[in-house]
């Protein structure tokens, strides 16, 4: 045997390569018998992760093995996923390791559906575990949601009551009482996702937000209320001190809410999802969004049949104009994304007013469609049809003279439109974009010369774009 596969990080490598397959654990037990240099480190790579913890409780039945044995092989495991189909045979081990962690060396663990219910929960405790996993999903058996929900309460009450340093914590599912105060308990957290719909609790997200630690946060707040959030935040001092990324599902009220009382100095990552409007309008919302941010991501579909309350327009509709977006002149945006059913009604010189404001931009995608999930669907899709987008090619030659460092584009053109053009050789030639959509579907479906000259003026303008244009031929 060549001496470099003794090497411990290249045999780690090679044994990496052979873990892309579903049956990589018996590749390894192989490997394993191979010769005794190989035994030992193949035996930690097909124990590191667990697809359920049946394996390792077999051992602990069968006779042949020792409790030391035993605890080598529950030693190794780092990753371990507990299933709808784990034995109950696992809870003989509480009463072997009712004071020490039955995985000493666990890091993380995914729960899911009636694995939720199961007692087994309960040993998976490690001084080194640091990413827990909980979906909770809808249940096959007999336990109930709030069954599930409460057990998993119990087991993160027990990370906190173990001083077990958690750092990523993902919820999915029903969150009963219980589990939104162990939540509300984990201060330690650097990652958290709760996408538990309207079982999230107004205080739940207010004790959040003051998470010393807390850099990410991926939460559906439904149902949150706006003004007992506002009466909680404004006592509570600092709130989301050190978020990085927040990404919400909620109201705008609720939205503008947390962003109007974030204090973090490095805030650079938003995404919103907006639920529902009752009162607080685009513009008020943009204000309030920290100077920090440089990453905007909307997604906002409305039923346009309902009236709002957003009247900053003088026609009092519910199109989007760059009226609408001055707020976020302040900002130093990298990357800005509209996924909306509503008209984006921007003009040529609209985008030069753009370029001012965000020089620096790298990404800018509007996207305009009907939503999936309305029952209004068809009507709504009626509706963006009959609406013609204002923007002609005109304005991409100020997209390639002044965004230099744009990469993805995706906007709503008139592709049919005529417009003055100018000589591409007039600009240099843009080489940083990577991609460029035309949105929606043009109100023509079949290619006509105009619309191939212009195609070929964008391929001209953007020759390293890869495009897609919408059109048949």
């Amino acid at each position: 045997m060549h001496s470099a596969l003794l090497v411990d990080e290249l045999l780690q490598e090679v044994f990496n390569l052979c873990c892309s397959g579903n049956e990589y654990r018996k590749t390894l037990v192989q490997l394993a018998r191979c010769c005794q240099a190989w035994k030992e480190p193949a035996l930690r790579k097909a124990w590191e992760t667990l697809p359920c913890v049946t394996p390792l409780m077999d051992l602990f039945t069968m006779s042949s093995v020792s409790p030391e044995e035993f605890s080598n092989y529950a030693r190794m495991v780092k990753h371990v996923r507990l299933g709808a189909k784990t034995k109950e045979k696992i809870a003989l081990g509480a009463s072997v390791y009712d004071t020490t962690p039955l995985f000493p060396n666990l890091q993380s663990v995914a729960v899911l559906m009636d694995g939720c219910a199961a007692s087994a929960v309960h040993l998976l405790l490690s001084p080194m575990l640091s990413t827990v996993t909980i979906d909770i999903g809808v249940s096959t058996g007999r336990a109930t949601g709030a069954e599930r929900s409460g057990n998993i309460a119990t087991y993160l009450s027990s990370l906190r009551s173990s001083s077990i340093p958690t750092q990523k914590l993902c919820i999915r599912g029903f969150a009963c009482e219980k589990l939104n105060a162990a939540v509300s308990s984990l201060s330690t957290l650097k990652s958290l996702s709760l996408k538990v719909g309207t079982s999230l609790s107004t205080r739940t997200v207010a004790d959040i937000a003051n998470f010393p630690f807390l850099e990410e946060l991926f939460v559906h707040a439904d149902r949150v209320d706006a003004d007992s959030l506002e009466e909680s935040l404004a006592s509570s001092s600092p709130v989301f001190p050190n978020i990085r990324t927040l990404d919400i599902r909620s109201s705008i009220e609720v939205a503008a809410t947390i962003l109007r009382h974030a204090r973090s100095t490095t805030f650079t990552k938003l995404s919103i999802e907006v639920t529902r409007n009752e009162g607080t309008t685009w513009t008020r919302l943009y204000s309030v969004i920290p100077t920090t941010v440089q990453d905007i991501h909307i997604d906002y579909h409305i039923d346009l049949d309902e009236p709002t309350s957003d009247t900053t327009d003088t026609n009092n509709d519910h199109s989007l104009t760059i009226g609408k977006l001055e707020p976020l002149s302040k900002l130093t945006l990298r990357a800005f994304t509209l996924d909306t059913n509503i008209p984006v009604n921007l003009a040529d010189k609209d985008v030069g007013t753009l370029t001012r404001w965000w020089p620096t931009l790298k990404i800018l995608d509007l996207i305009v469609s009907a939503h999936e999930g309305c029952k209004e669907n068809e009507d709504q899709e009626a509706q963006m049809i009959s609406w013609t987008p204002k923007l002609t090619l005109g304005c991409l030659s100020t997209i390639a003279k002044d965004w230099p460092h744009l990469e993805h584009l995706r906007l709503p053109i008139n592709l049919a439109a005529r417009f003055d053009q100018v000589q591409v050789q007039d600009f240099p030639v843009h080489t940083r974009l990577r991609e460029f959509r035309i949105d929606p579907s043009l109100p023509c479906k079949s290619r006509t010369p105009l619309i191939d000259t212009n195609i070929a003026f964008i391929r001209n303008l953007f020759p390293s774009a890869r495009n897609d244009f919408s059109v048949s031929n």
